[in-house]
């Protein structure tokens, strides 16, 4: 019988649990599987000693954790003549790391129109689509719209996004805040499309020839974007919730977000608002589960989902999101969730008049919603879909 090793994330993050879910439907397609803590300090140790004691099929690992491994002056995946797997949100962090990677790694990309990018810095990677999903399933009955005791969830983290661009030159973040005011609040086109119409413009051609010296084939030039991609989502996010909070004192709200804004919040004594600085996942789901709405900030991608969306759709919450081509694709508005748009006071307004509604539309839209997740996102057919992956690796490498 085969191994199919999982390199958790840290603990108590969405990914932690999610890995721990795929490893039951793995071992239900008759696989054995070992689960190791991507970060141990004997991780390395520890996965020779697999490698060398079972028979190892693949080994899955998410954002690309320890891809770069090596063995007696080789990449890991060569030397065992296997395949690694990685589950990667976006390639704009990883440019050193898949600049590194052998053609034994195959990234599932939660955009596939990075694809070109990757390929790009290194065309042996082989690169699949990824659609992300919901991090746990169980079959617990879920409570009623008309029974929830939160209106409105949020749960996303600001952090330091605003100060991503810091890092880099006065003009050339410039540049940066310049793209999040123009493009920053759609989700039609990829940052780095972006940048290249935005250098078509003779002077922003000229500022890039003596300044920016924007390439898509250099590693300075991917931090720019994921920075840029930080900035947006940050400002995205900080946006959303000064709507939240300036909702009326009757709207029951629980947020979740980081320590300093939190505190910020809390700082603003609503009392209709809870906050939270940092939950595990679990806890997380719970108060899904006790949510009519969860409103989620779509990560900066035009052909994906975010996991926020299916997690809460499954524990009956009903999805009040930002739109992306593949989501109009794939939901009906209005029967299935609901879309904002980034203008002034119409996530407020989409709000009130959600909550404003018959409990039994929203619950009719919640349970569709959930019948959309379970048809799109089941784990069953993401384990299956991964084993066919590591297939189509092996008659590529073979």
């Amino acid at each position: 019988m085969k191994t199919i090793v999982l390199l958790l994330n840290r603990n108590n993050t969405g990914p932690h649990y999610g890995y721990k879910v795929l490893a039951e439907e793995f071992r239900r397609l008759g696989y054995k599987t070992t689960l190791l803590e991507a970060f141990h300090e004997d991780l390395a140790e520890q996965l020779v000693s697999v490698y060398r004691s079972e028979d190892v099929a693949f080994t899955l690992t998410h954002n690309m954790l320890k891809t770069d491994l090596r063995i007696d002056d080789q990449d890991f995946y060569t030397h065992f003549n296997s395949v690694c797997i990685s589950l990667t949100d976006t390639p704009l962090p990883k440019y050193d790391l898949i600049r590194k990677c052998s053609g034994h790694v195959a990234l599932l990309l939660g955009d596939i129109t990075n694809e070109e990018l990757v390929h790009r810095i290194n065309p042996e990677i082989k690169v699949f689509e990824w659609i992300a999903y919901n991090n746990i399933f169980d079959d617990k009955p879920v409570p009623l719209i008309a029974e929830r005791t939160i209106d409105v969830l949020f749960a996303g983290r600001v952090g330091n996004g605003l100060e991503s661009l810091q890092s880099h030159s006065f003009l050339l973040r410039q540049f940066g805040y310049k793209i999040a005011r123009r493009h920053g609040f759609q989700n039609e086109k990829q940052v780095e499309e972006i940048v290249l119409e935005e250098l078509k413009n003779p002077v922003n051609a000229l500022m890039n020839k003596l300044f920016y010296r924007l390439d898509l084939n250099r590693g300075e030039t991917w931090d720019f974007l994921w920075h840029t991609v930080q900035y947006i989502r940050a400002a995205r996010r900080n946006l959303v919730l000064n709507e939240l909070i300036a909702l009326p004192s009757s709207v029951s709200m629980t947020i979740i977000t980081d320590d300093d804004h939190a505190e910020e919040i809390r700082n603003k004594k609503k009392p209709n608002v809870t906050v939270y600085p940092f939950l595990p996942w679990p806890e997380v789901l719970g108060k899904m589960r006790e949510a009519k709405l969860t409103v989620n900030v779509m990560p900066f991608q035009i052909n994906s989902s975010h996991e926020r969306i299916a997690t809460a759709q499954y524990n009956g919450s009903v999805v009040l999101t930002d739109s992306n081509p593949w989501l109009r694709a794939n939901y009906r508005e209005g029967d299935e969730l609901f879309f904002y748009l980034y203008k002034k006071n119409a996530l407020r307004d989409s709000v009130i008049s959600l909550l404003c509604e018959d409990p039994a539309v929203l619950q009719r839209v919640a349970d569709q919603g959930s019948a959309k997740s379970r048809a799109l996102h089941m784990p069953s057919n993401r384990a299956a879909y991964i084993v066919d992956v590591y297939e189509q690796m092996l008659k590529i490498l073979n």
